[in-house]
């Protein structure tokens, strides 16, 4: 993600700037587990910041459901989104639309038991400034109707991050990855959401980078065979640089005599 970061900002001499928004769950009534935060039995005192979590089974259920309620929402956004530009006047060739959508995701588990992904957009264009306002004001509505909870309209975001550069949520996507591994419940984490995919980088986005998913499937298993999981990869002479300079020399450099 901070290589697909660094791309973007090369697009723009550096100047690259992105906005982000939250797709939620919903909230209904019963879903609170009121046996083990001891609250009113209707849940009208739970709240994730208080500790209280969802039942076991509401939070499978939302878990298993999230990710395809959001790729619908957010393809229903993008659609409604070209169409309000193209009645605004807007002429966007393919090649442009391409690169109008969401440049990289992160799932992250509420305090509360089920799923959040934080979406990131481009924001740096005339085009992409209008594409990414016309997303976040459909992405509620589509939200909605797709079964998910709370998204914050464009201008509430804007007030917030309007003037963030792309390299300055290096740290903040950074965090939400590497929890991950050295959480203490990162294989709790991965074992929930086994088989789906807990981070997203734009195809497009991924290639400019250098940093593919092959790329990073390759990393994956060095990091493995270091650890005696697996024999190491069979690594392609073109990939081995971007392989080394992610996890390091793959052969150790003789020792003096």
């Amino acid at each position: 993600m901070r290589a697909a970061l660094d791309a973007y900002c090369g697009l723009h001499d550096g100047n690259g700037r992105v906005l982000a928004t939250v797709l939620t769950c919903t909230h209904e009534r019963g879903w609170w587990d009121t046996d083990q935060c001891g609250h009113p039995s209707d849940g009208s005192r739970c709240s994730g910041p208080a500790g209280c979590r969802v039942r076991p089974e509401i939070e499978e259920r939302e878990r298993r459901l999230f990710p395809e309620r959001s790729r619908a929402a957010k393809k229903m956004a993008r659609t409604e989104a070209f169409r309000k530009m193209r009645k605004a006047g807007y002429k966007v060739s393919k090649e442009q639309a391409k690169r109008l959508g969401v440049l990289m995701s992160v799932i992250e588990d509420q305090q509360r038991g089920v799923p959040h992904e934080h979406v990131v957009c481009p924001h740096t264009t005339a085009l992409e400034i209008a594409f990414t306002r016309a997303f976040f004001d459909a992405l509620p509505r589509a939200a909605r109707h797709h079964g998910l909870g709370y998204v914050d309209r464009y201008q509430h975001v804007v007030g917030r991050q309007g003037r963030h550069e792309a390299q300055k949520f290096h740290g903040y996507l950074g965090k939400l990855a590497r929890y991950l591994a050295k959480s203490s419940s990162a294989g709790e984490f991965l074992q929930k959401h086994h088989g789906e995919r807990v981070y997203y980088v734009a195809p497009w986005l991924s290639k400019l980078s250098g940093v593919t998913m092959t790329i990073a499937r390759l990393c994956g298993q060095v990091w493995a065979a270091r650890r005696g999981y697996c024999d190491f990869p069979k690594i392609p002479e073109r990939l081995l640089p971007t392989v080394e300079r992610l996890v390091g020399p793959l052969v150790a450099a003789p020792s003096a005599p």
